[in-house]
């Protein structure tokens, strides 16, 4: 028996930032939200922001690093970006939902 977001039985963690717990909000209004689905738009919320955040390091720092050796390697948080995207485009899928009609 899947419980309605209405029921305030669901809400978005704290730890999200402001703007991922508005997507939170939006992504639980568009789901029959139980325990389960509940913890899947967490998930997706919570990588959205890895995500977002990699790419700030990325957008700063650049596209790539020097190691030790003085080698230029690609930055780790493209990694961490990519994996991070990734998962979304899986977790969308898991939910039911439409990843470009969501942007």
């Amino acid at each position: 028996m899947a419980a309605s977001f209405k029921s305030n039985q669901f809400r978005p963690p704290k730890d999200l930032n402001p703007a991922m717990r508005k997507r939170w909000v939006s992504i639980a209004g568009l789901i029959s939200l139980d325990e389960g689905s509940a913890s899947l738009v967490t998930a997706l919320c919570r990588n959205i922001q890895i995500a977002d955040d990699a790419a700030g390091v990325i957008a700063k720092e650049g596209l790539q690093v020097v190691d030790r050796f003085n080698q230029k390697r690609p930055h780790p948080a493209l990694a961490i970006q990519r994996d991070s995207l990734n998962l979304v485009a899986k977790l969308y899928r898991a939910l039911g939902l439409d990843l470009e009609a969501e942007q």
